[in-house]
């Protein structure tokens, strides 16, 4: 260390003022550098945000279909061990038929013969009975047609079989 009687005083006080001056300078283009930076850091978390929103648009919050949303989950084709179509205990949808008073014509449908044994005797009692309706005009008041299809055991076959129908001149053949 220096003496303290051969230290230029005034020299040294020179230098210190002349560092703090150049100091006093530089933390003012730092301050100024800061400034801009926090403006363009909230230009940044501005477009951050916005680029964010538009990232989470789905078909739910936005106008897009549902065809164009992100990281859809796909469908998985394992199997369930449900066999396709209505569950037993499943109550179906089918269209209200039209009460009696509405139905304008009505046509019954009896087994003819018996393909299977060629036979024209049937029991008397039906093994079912399938109704079904036929609107012609829905704007107008509807007309009706009761269609019935009656299935029958043939006298002398032992078990039930879709039996030949006839409806007018053409055979009709109903499905066991």
């Amino acid at each position: 260390m220096e003496d303290e009687s051969k230290i230029d005083w005034e020299k040294r006080y020179i230098q210190l003022l002349e560092r703090v001056t150049a100091l006093e300078a530089r933390i003012t283009n730092l301050e100024a550098e800061n400034v801009i930076l926090k403006a363009e850091n909230l230009a940044l978390k501005a477009e951050n945000r916005d680029l964010r929103e538009k990232l989470n648009t789905s078909s739910g919050n936005s106008s897009k279909p549902p065809s164009q949303d992100p990281f859809r989950k796909t469908r998985s084709n394992a199997p369930s061990g449900k066999k396709p179509g209505g569950q037993p205990g499943h109550e179906g949808h089918k269209r209200k038929t039209y009460p009696p008073e509405e139905v304008t014509k009505t046509v019954n449908l009896k087994p003819v013969s018996c393909p299977s044994c060629s036979g024209c005797q049937f029991d008397e009692m039906p093994v079912s009975i399938d109704l079904r309706q036929v609107i012609e005009c829905r704007t107008c008041r509807p007309k009706s047609l009761n269609t019935t299809f009656i299935l029958a055991d043939a006298a002398n076959a032992e078990s039930t079989y879709a039996l030949t129908l006839r409806k007018k001149p053409n055979a009709v053949s109903v499905p066991a």
